[in-house]
């Protein structure tokens, strides 16, 4: 979700923020009676939109923690409390209220696969992650439990009236995550609290997304939000969508840097086979440890679907290559042991190993050996 320039690291020490407004739980509740939705699906819908929204992307995904004590037989299990739903909501609908309809059927089938074997679960995790070439991350989590019993120590609520907007700092905490979001009350008190990665978002930023979230559930209480474009969504929260530069592109439904991808290949590749010397020149991305990488984007074969896949060009020395007995197969498995941490590295689609510079007229490219190097499918 949050695959941006300052992102990095699989763990972040992040500062907690406390948000306790009954102008929030008012604006909730009249949201609610409005579209005829129920209070927490329009939370999460209001939640998700802006979340996609700053992070600049068209599907939110998040991890959305569900009890899985639902059967008397589980009662007394010692296992974990929740299991993840994975929620998939595309956010792409022409207002909100078009969106609050898909949001409850999105939110449904998540909850309809939230049962599973943890271990069996991980084990396609890892089976995934090499063929699809991605690093699987929770970047994104949302946990209502508000319906909860409020005497559970971590929910219990503040003596006194509710504030009509409070923000309130705590002391940081080391998460795998990069938004992270628990909502303890939506009445007579909008209270969640929030842990976002500070490298992504700084005080001020975080203050604003939390506070956008309120101004976003005032603007819906009172009538439909066009959300076509993004103008009217930061008109009313004042969050703002990511910057990325221009060397950022969408493949595979990713925001991905193809100078990331190349840096951290001829990372892989130099742990992989040790320094050598005399690289040959002229590539783009890491050259340390003999490898040249020039990762690019090029369309779908067949040309079709509009879609686009990264190729990565190696360039090497002969007597280089005569001793290192690399393949596609290697090179992506190596990228993949040092991919967690680097949000915006998705792995290529295929793998070239040429002689001399990776930059070259494809004519005059003697290509050694290639193949995708992903799992099944590697040749």
């Amino acid at each position: 979700m949050f695959a941006e320039d300052h992102a990095g690291g699989t763990e972040t020490d992040t500062p907690g923020l406390t948000l306790r407004s009954a102008r929030g739980a008012r604006a909730l509740a009249a949201a609610a009676r409005r579209t005829g939705a129920l209070p927490g699906t329009v939370l999460l819908t209001a939640w998700c939109v802006l979340t996609a929204h700053r992070a600049g992307q068209s599907v939110c995904v998040a991890a959305v923690p569900t009890s899985n004590r639902f059967l008397p037989k589980l009662a007394r299990s010692v296992s974990t409390l929740s299991q993840d739903a994975l929620l998939d909501l595309d956010v792409r609908a022409p207002s909100f209220d078009a969106l609050l309809a898909k949001a409850w059927g999105a939110a449904m089938n998540a909850y309809r696969h939230s049962r599973f074997d943890a271990l069996d679960l991980w084990e396609l995790i890892g089976r995934v992650t090499t063929e699809r070439g991605s690093q699987f991350a929770r970047d994104a989590v949302f946990n209502d439990i508000s319906a909860l019993p409020s005497t559970l120590a971590a929910a219990a609520a503040p003596e006194g009236a509710a504030p009509e907007l409070e923000l309130a700092w705590s002391a940081g905490q080391s998460l795998p995550t990069r938004l992270l979001t628990f909502v303890y009350e939506t009445e007579p008190e909008l209270r969640l609290a929030t842990w976002a990665d500070p490298a992504l978002f700084p005080r001020a930023a975080a203050e604003e997304l939390v506070t956008g979230l309120v101004l976003l559930l005032e603007a819906v209480a009172e009538g439909d939000l066009p959300l076509d474009t993004p103008g009217p969504l930061t008109g009313v929260t004042g969050v703002r969508p990511v910057a990325r530069g221009p060397e950022w592109v969408r493949v595979d439904g990713c925001w991905v840097s193809p100078t990331a991808v190349a840096d951290a290949l001829s990372d892989a590749l130099s742990d992989l086979s040790g320094p050598l010397s005399d690289a040959p020149s002229g590539a783009s991305g890491g050259a340390s440890g003999g490898w040249a990488v020039e990762v690019v984007v090029e369309a779908e074969p067949g040309g079709d679907t509009g879609g686009q896949r990264l190729t990565a060009y190696v360039g090497t020395r002969e007597q280089q290559w005569a001793n290192a007995d690399m393949t596609p197969d290697r090179a992506h498995a190596a990228l993949m042991a040092v991919l967690p941490g680097r949000p915006g590295v998705l792995a290529p689609h295929r793998y070239v190993f040429v002689e001399g510079p990776p930059r070259q007229d494809a004519a005059a490219q003697r290509i050694l050996r290639e193949g995708t190097g992903r799992g099944r499918d590697a040749t």
